[in-house]
């Protein structure tokens, strides 16, 4: 736990080296830390993180307020200390902390609102009742919060989002509900799976209840990520069930990001746009909602505006590894390398050692000619496909000779032939100047419905982007349409109805 904690400062102290100077937080800033659990049965926890969450929730829908999101203010859990220092370490003036205690069909739920820097308390509350009154306990609660900070907390029909807003369904499916949240959060194959199978339960006996459709939306939505072989057509049950949720309640951030998803997976990125615009305004502190609008936006080569969205959800959650990465990789693209392999280092050294982290790492260390640390770093790769492409393109980095540079382009293009992820393949093949070769791959790719189109905005394939075959390319992946609605990317300008770059 201390080496986990000693982490988790320095994760935040170099992440707010990197956005903002040292300064008071705003009064409008506020973390949810998980509350305790007091319940007999050691196994419910899910219940009292259920509670917090939904506390957090009705809070972080309100625009006046920026609340650190759970997975950043969950981090604590295990962590003795002030909290103060927790505050200190989140970036936030105020604090809201309790207990869950649950004795058969007999809750009490005690909340405070704590101002960090003097640990005075602003308000504090103790609600006790059957179990059924979750949801009006709930509601108080972020209510009288809210109303302690200056802000409104408003029903969800009204322009301004709000709290719980709702009876709820019945106890033992909303436990249900909270079970699966919870085993979801988990992120491997087998827990998503088991979410999955919780909150279709959850939707058959409760098909009013809308964040039921939405937790199943993003569970299918993930299910494609872990699962090598979903079984089912996981694209379709997702939007399905996302609809499903929005006839329910049409304010449905979660609904709507996973529908901008889907259309981003068709390449509908004027609808993609439009379905994250909703999503954000919806859930203005929802940090998932804003990495995958700003992981879009990097699709579509707008880097400075997924900077602004990222640095945003970065703000909102700083512990949250996947986050971290990703901003890794938006910052290598748009050539802030210093930056990009500090926020690469701090993913992995967090936990997260996954491939596209492992990369970044591989990736900065080879732009910096740290060619010791990418050979290092050879060693510690997640997978082992792709990885004769690795060891070329290092030795053409430590040899750039004729050889080691025809080398790198068959190994890659063996590599590609054998399931080597394209977006890193053009890197690979650009950096070799093969660009012949890469378009040879990118304009079928394109035309057959390819989207991880983040590799084309990098520094190495800006010989692509000069070609006259990027124009061509990029109206087969359908991208025109919206550069003409929204504005061209960052490295292009239309000049008449062509699209130069980097020229």
């Amino acid at each position: 736990i201390v080496v986990v904690a000693v982490t988790v400062i320095l994760a935040l102290v170099a992440w707010r080296a990197v956005r903002i100077p040292s300064e008071v937080p705003p009064t409008n800033t506020l973390a949810v830390l998980p509350f305790a659990s007091f319940s007999a049965d050691p196994d419910a926890a899910y219940f009292a993180d259920g509670v917090t969450e939904e506390i957090l929730n009705a809070l972080a829908r309100i625009g006046a307020l920026r609340v650190v999101a759970r997975t950043s203010s969950f981090r604590f859990r295990e962590t003795d200390g002030d909290v103060r220092d927790f505050a200190r370490e989140l970036g936030v003036r105020h604090v809201v902390e309790g207990s869950v205690r649950r004795d058969g069909d007999r809750l009490r739920v005690t909340a405070k609102l704590v101002e960090a820097d003097t640990g005075f308390q602003l308000w504090s509350e103790q609600f006790e009742g059957p179990v059924g009154e979750v949801f009006s306990f709930q509601d108080s609660i972020a209510r009288s919060v809210a109303g302690r900070l200056g802000s409104q907390l408003v029903s969800p029909g009204s322009k301004q989002s709000g709290g719980t807003g709702r009876g709820g369904p019945d106890i033992e499916i909303y436990e249900k509900y909270l079970l699966a949240r919870q085993v979801w959060r988990q992120r491997e194959e087998a827990p998503v799976r088991r979410s999955i199978a919780l909150l279709e339960e959850v939707v058959a006996a409760e098909p009013g209840y809308a964040p039921g459709w939405s937790a199943l939306a993003m569970a299918y939505t993930t299910l494609g990520t872990y699962a090598a072989d979903p079984g089912v057509d996981v694209r379709a049950r997702s939007v399905a069930a996302a609809q499903s949720a929005l006839t329910i309640d049409p304010r449905s951030a979660e609904a709507h990001a996973v529908l901008a998803s889907a259309a981003v997976g068709r390449s509908d990125w004027i609808e993609a746009e439009q379905r994250f615009r909703r999503a954000v305004g919806f859930a203005p502190n929802d940090s998932t909602v804003r990495l995958w609008y700003s992981e879009m936006l990097v699709k579509l080569g707008r880097l400075e505006r997924a900077l602004e969205e990222s640095g945003i959800a970065m703000d909102l959650d700083p512990l949250y590894t996947p986050l971290l990465g990703n901003v890794g990789h938006q910052l290598a693209t748009t050539g802030r390398i210093e930056e990009a392999r500090e926020m690469f280092q701090r993913a992995w050294d967090l936990g997260l050692e996954a491939m596209f982290v492992w990369f970044g790492n591989f990736y900065v260390a080879y732009m910096q000619e740290r060619l010791g640390d990418a050979r290092d770093w050879l060693q510690s790769r997640p997978v082992p496909y792709g990885i004769e492409a690795d060891r070329a393109l290092l030795a053409y980095g430590e040899e750039p000779t004729e050889a080691h540079r025809q080398a790198l382009i068959e190994t890659t293009r063996t590599a590609l032939d054998r399931g080597m992820n394209l977006r890193e393949g053009v890197m690979y093949l650009a950096e070799a100047g093969a660009i012949d070769v890469a378009f040879d791959w990118l304009l079928p790719a394109a035309a057959g419905g390819w989207v991880a189109t983040e590799s084309l905005w990098s520094s190495w394939a800006r010989p692509l982007r000069q070609d006259a075959r990027f124009a061509q390319l990029t109206e087969r992946l359908g991208m025109a349409d919206y550069w003409r609605h929204y504005g061209a990317p960052d490295s292009c300008r239309f000049i008449g109805e062509a699209l130069v770059c980097d020229r």
